[in-house]
């Protein structure tokens, strides 16, 4: 799957994944109106259907929902798409889940309620991160192209 760069023509792609519709909208709202591209699914195979079409670069997913384990949904998405960087959210906090998500690759862990800056900040921070993967991908294809993979 090709990154791609977050310049002004390009509007960051966020994906959000909750069962809470009304969580799914109000977040959506908010993140649109600070410039963002936002897909919601309320459910783990649209989202991944979502992630397919190459719609996210960033996905704030509460993984704690109905038939879904949490750590194996995380693995599956970091595994299927490791460019997309990951914001786990969830209404049931704790120390432990915090620790397990970032082992799996979560960029960071939320609990609800969302704080609007809060939220703000760390989304920033995430397409910084997702924008750093593009770069890095980018200088790495140029060195391959300039002296080949077996001079990097």
């Amino acid at each position: 799957m090709m990154l791609q760069s977050n310049t002004p023509a390009h509007k960051p792609r966020l994906l959000i994944v909750d069962e809470d519709r009304i969580m799914l909208q109000s977040l959506s709202q908010f993140l649109n109106r600070d410039g963002y591209d936002v897909r919601t699914s309320d459910n783990p195979g649209d989202a991944m259907a979502l992630l397919e079409s190459g719609h996210a670069e960033v996905m704030l997913a509460d993984i704690n929902m109905p038939g879904v384990k949490p750590a194996e949904f995380l693995r599956d998405v970091k595994r299927r798409f490791p460019h997309v960087v990951v914001i786990v959210v969830t209404g049931y906090g704790s120390i432990e889940g915090a620790v397990e998500a970032t082992k799996t690759g979560a960029f960071d862990y939320l609990t609800k309620p969302i704080v609007d800056d809060e939220i703000r900040v760390i989304v920033e921070k995430a397409v910084r991160q997702q924008s750093l993967l593009f770069e890095n991908q980018t200088l790495r294809n140029q060195l391959d192209l300039r002296f080949g993979l077996e001079n990097v």
